[in-house]
């Protein structure tokens, strides 16, 4: 099986223009904070661990079960087809009626199905795969603050008003309106710098047509071309590559958070689904057993009944009736167990073959693994950490933080920026001729400048600082407890698997031994012509243990399975152990194929109903 996931590279920019600006062009170094704090964590476990002396994995030999109940081979086998696992293959429980009244079929099911079925259907499965796609996109509107913008500005102006008029010498200079058609045109690229400032490149022309009655100019229109450079750069607070880049670090993590969220949900939606599996599978081995032992309930009632008036009583026939009618009930709650079981796992998979609304039953073909799994405490926790999606979204916020601190930091120190201005002009009657005399740079105008601010006492700055040092601090013990929930998982799922695997062991012991207890006294019941009450309950009790053996060992089959799903999660498995794949690009291409398909209105109930009938088959 292979689904998607995106990791997005470094980002860098070009490098700019300007000398003064090329070193804050390159993208920040990654923070060895946050990856020395994992690094701090993993060996204090490996000193810990390392410290203790340790003894090396090793199988333990268990007797074979002829060796363990001084049994023979022959014997052991025999006692096989009589009860257990494999003495079950091939027979086909009676469901008893659905809710619709009827007997219903059973679909088989395998487990690879169910989980293929998971990821592909199930709804928080597929929700959760937008949801890198959607960091991913948010991460390229955030570097996209350093592309270059092209700007452009046009005005046209009209003046016709009246003006003072100087006099010299009893004379009038000048006329008393100011008449003229001015244009004014720029264009240009601005870039915001991984300094923190912003660098722009500008072509300006001005146009200015003199109608002033009495009064001319030259040239008239005049035409005055500009070439700008100009730079806003802050040299304290504000300044450098840390603050600048903090937006686009703080979406690179967050994709990769959205990333971790998604194998999180991955793991629990397929964990669940083997869970739900081998919850079905025990269900319907207990099943198979209730359902024999009520018949071996009514053979031996019918046995009775054939001997009653001859050495059976009326209170042995009405025990046996009663122990028939109790085993019946329990049939009755083994049916329904395994109904529910069904549709608990259909929810998961939402495959429209075997639909929810369906009264068919699906049937669990695959047998719980029971090969012994070991795994070295060291290598696991260590590797659980690395690999666990809470550890490691935890880890994220930590690197969050970080970034956050970093430019709290940066803003207590006062306000200083720099503006510095060079400009290339020309004028001219023809705005080709002004642009040319502007190319030739014989005349230049500059400008630079300084302004400082620096609030007094700056209480806002500092106490921002303090919060972010603090939350910080805060997110490193986050991550630290995500770290011992984490070890105490890993132990706890590898002494529940130990456990359970022995008890697998344990419990098929127990019923070979009960099921010999049982043919024995099958045996005995041929050589004796009378059934005494005490040989009677004494062989209805015999059956029951015998099932109780069974529905023990089916038990710890599927205790064991489960339990294997388990440390799977706990060790950061899951997919590795579930045979899904990870394809970089398929998340991406999901995305788009979905946005082309889905209509740009809101969604409505009709769009809802539609889907629900898709997964109704």
């Amino acid at each position: 099986m292979r689904t998607g996931l995106q990791t997005v590279g470094r980002w860098t920019i070009p490098a700019a223009a300007l000398a003064l600006v090329a070193g804050g062009c390159r993208s920040l170094p990654p923070t060895s904070a946050s990856e020395s704090l994992r690094q701090s964590v993993i060996e204090s476990v490996r000193r810990s661990l390392e410290s203790e002396a340790t003894v090396p994995l090793r199988a333990e030999p268990e007797p074979e079960p002829a060796e363990a109940l001084s049994l023979s081979e022959e014997r052991v086998d025999e006692l096989r087809d009589m009860a257990g696992p494999g003495s079950y293959f091939g027979v086909d429980p009676a469901l008893g009626p659905g809710l619709l009244g009827a007997e219903t079929p059973s679909t088989p099911l395998t487990l690879a199905e169910a989980l293929g079925l998971a990821i592909d259907r199930d709804a928080a499965v597929r929700a959760v795969r937008l949801t890198p796609p959607i960091a991913r996109a948010e991460l390229i509107a955030a570097e996209a603050a350093f592309d270059w913008v092209l700007f452009a500005d046009v005005q046209r102006s009209f003046s016709d008003a009246e003006q003072p008029v100087p006099v010299v010498g009893m004379t009038p200079v000048g006329t008393g309106l100011s008449r003229s058609d001015a244009f004014e045109g720029s264009a240009g690229f601005r870039k915001l710098l991984t300094t923190n400032g912003t660098l722009e490149l500008s072509a300006n022309l001005d146009v200015f047509n003199n109608a002033t009655p009495g009064f001319t100019r030259l040239p008239d229109p005049a035409r005055t071309a500009s070439l700008d450079l100009v730079l806003n750069q802050p040299l304290l607070r504000g300044f450098g590559a840390e603050v600048a880049l903090a937006d686009v670090r703080l979406a690179e993590n967050a994709l990769d958070d959205a990333v971790e969220l998604m194998r999180q949900v991955f793991f629990d939606t397929l964990t669940d689904v083997q869970v739900a599996y081998w919850n079905l599978h025990q269900a319907r081995q207990q099943l198979l057993i209730q359902e024999r032992l009520l018949a071996r309930g009514i053979e031996t009632r019918e046995a009775l009944r054939g001997r009653y008036g001859f050495d059976v009583t009326d209170a042995e026939l009405a025990d046996a009736a009663a122990r028939v009618e109790a085993r019946r009930g329990d049939l009755i709650r083994a049916q329904a167990a395994v109904r529910d079981a069904s549709d608990r796992l259909k929810r998961l998979i939402n495959d429209p073959e075997r639909a929810l609304l369906e009264e068919t039953v699906l049937s669990a073909v695959d047998e719980p693994l029971t090969v012994d799994l070991r795994f070295d405490l060291l290598e696991a926790i260590v590797g659980a950490i690395a690999r666990r999606p809470d550890v490691r979204r935890a880890l994220v916020d930590v690197r969050d933080e970080l970034i956050r601190e970093g430019v709290a930091r940066n803003a207590v120190l006062p306000q200083l920026d720099l503006f510095v201005r060079l400009s290339a002009l020309g004028l001219e009657d023809e705005a080709d001729d002004a642009f040319e005399e502007a190319l030739e740079a014989d005349f230049l105008s500059s400008a630079f400048g300084l302004s400082f601010e620096y609030p007094l006492g700056n209480r806002e700055a500092l106490a921002r600082e303090r919060a972010a040092r603090l939350r910080t601090l805060q997110s490193s013990l986050d991550y630290r407890d995500a770290v011992l929930r984490a070890i105490e998982d890993v132990k706890i799922s590898l002494r529940t698997l130990k456990t359970n695997f022995r008890l697998v062991r344990q419990t098929r012991l127990a019923r070979i031994a009960a099921a010999e207890n049982l043919r024995a006294l099958e045996v005995e019941e041929q050589t004796i012509r009378g059934l005494t009450p005490d040989f009677l309950n004494l062989k209805l009790n015999r059956q029951e243990a015998l099932a109780r053996a069974e529905l023990d060992e089916a038990r710890a089959r599927a205790d064991y399975a489960r339990a294997v799903a388990e440390t799977a999660r706990s060790l950061g498995l899951t997919l590795e152990q579930s045979g899904v794949e990870i394809d970089p690009a398929a998340l991406e291409d999901a995305a788009t194929d979905l946005l082309r398909r889905s209509p740009r209105e809101p969604l409505t109930g009709d769009d809802v109903a539609a889907e629900f009938g898709r997964g109704r088959g």
